[in-house]
């Protein structure tokens, strides 16, 4: 062989040399770029499982710090599903709790309070029916009512009027200032002190506080002209408070409209002051008596005022006198008449404050001393009933008798030949 042909040879064998090394480079090289974007593949998805993975557990254990892994993660709903859980416990125990102890415990105060309520009811039209005062009613009023209720009703003594029932004296001799009177021991040996509150009937709420907070030996006197008067009464007799009717007559002076208009007038005939006055004792039965509503020109004249006093007495009711006049004309007709009578020493509350109230107290309780009793008027002003509530209940303890009306009452001669009359009557119905 040549040496030309020995140097071909060997350049073609370096060419293939070369190309072997160049084609193995090639491969390598696919293969090995291969490699890697599977390397790159297998490595993007842990990272995008793991986090899923992770961040579910997370959300679970860290619900505390779940706003974080709520806003971040977007499994929300797993979150959301854990944190509504335990929001939604609380509900469940608190619709499901309630609901149950509710009706048990809710409907017995609901009872309890709807009697209650019905104390908005005593303004007028007031009714009779009063929870927490109808026990103490009930202590007083089987007693003063009592003897209505022994047979003794009150339509024995009532008569059909022009303008309602009227008080009379039973055909067996019966006496309304008897049979609505109170429950009294008229056989104590204390100093009786009586006082008649006047005024009552227009002001709702002083007349209720007056015939729920006094005792029920502080009698109540009404005016007329108030509404719903029957039911007022019958409510302070539930209470055990005797009462009387304001009657209006004519004072000194200028004409005085607080007077009303069935105000009893000298400047009236006898028949017109008649009927005025079956007017006023028609408005309500229930009362024992009337207590005068000023007077001083009426009563001065006897042919105006000797007729009513006439027929009070024919009525059996009795008769307070509120004046402060030297002169008594009911006074002196009362014997004649078999008119009970009683007189007052005047007003408590004549002057304001309460100062003023309680030295004219003081001053009742010196007369009752030394006379054996004393009987005062006083006006339904708030304050007034206030310290009437307080000084009664201090009353007893001091050695005194608090006492209605018909216990500070005079009846002589041909009054008390009534009242044997009327007692006799009553044992023949009890029998």
């Amino acid at each position: 062989m040549t040496t030309v042909a020995r140097k071909g040879v060997g350049a073609l064998l370096v060419a293939y040399v070369i190309l072997f090394l160049v084609t193995a480079a090639v491969l390598a090289a696919v293969l090995l770029g291969r490699d890697k974007s599977q390397a790159v593949v297998r490595l993007q998805m842990p990272q995008t499982a793991a986090p899923v993975a992770s961040t579910a557990p997370l959300a679970l254990p860290k619900s505390e710090p779940a706003p974080k892994v709520a806003a971040v993660t977007p499994p929300a709903p797993p979150a959301p599903a854990a944190t509504p859980t335990p929001a939604a416990e609380p509900p469940k125990v608190e619709a499901p709790q309630p609901p149950a102890p509710a009706p048990a415990a809710e409907a017995p105060p609901a009872e309890k309070l709807a009697a209650p309520s019905s104390l908005a009811s005593l303004y007028p039209p007031p009714p009779p029916e009063k929870p927490a005062p109808a026990a103490r009613a009930a202590a007083t009023t089987d007693a003063a009512p009592q003897t209505p209720g022994r047979g003794l009703g009150p339509a024995a003594v009532l008569e059909a009027g022009p303008y309602g029932p009227l008080p009379r004296i039973a055909p067996d001799g019966r006496l309304p200032w008897i049979v609505n009177n109170g429950k009294f021991d008229h056989g104590t040996r204390q100093p009786r002190l009586g006082v008649v509150l006047t005024g009552l009937g227009l002001n709702p709420q002083v007349t209720e506080d007056a015939i729920v907070r006094l005792p029920p030996e502080i009698t109540l006197a009404f005016v007329p002209y108030a509404e719903n008067l029957p039911r007022w009464i019958q409510l302070a007799r539930e209470f055990g408070h005797e009462v009387l009717i304001s009657l209006p007559m004519e004072a000194e002076g200028p004409a005085d409209t607080s007077l009303g208009a069935r105000v009893l007038s000298a400047q009236a005939s006898a028949a017109e002051n008649l009927d005025r006055l079956r007017w006023i004792l028609g408005r309500s039965p229930g009362y024992v008596g009337i207590a005068t509503w000023e007077g001083e020109k009426f009563l001065a004249s006897s042919p105006h005022a000797v007729p009513v006093l006439q027929e009070l007495a024919l009525r059996g009711l009795l008769v307070v006198d509120s004046r402060q006049a030297r002169s008594n004309l009911i006074q002196q007709q009362a014997d004649a008449l078999g008119l009970p009578f009683a007189k007052s020493r005047g007003f408590l509350d004549s002057e304001p404050g309460v100062e003023a109230l309680d030295r004219n107290l003081q001053q009742l309780e010196t007369i009752a001393k030394r006379t054996g009793f004393g009987l005062a008027m006083a006006v339904a002003f708030p304050e007034t009933v206030r310290r009437l509530v307080d000084w009664s209940k201090t009353a007893g303890p001091r050695g005194f008798a608090l006492a209605p009306i018909t216990g500070v009452t005079e009846c002589k001669d041909f009054c008390q030949q009534r009242v044997a009359r009327h007692a006799a009557a009553v044992s023949t119905v009890r029998r």
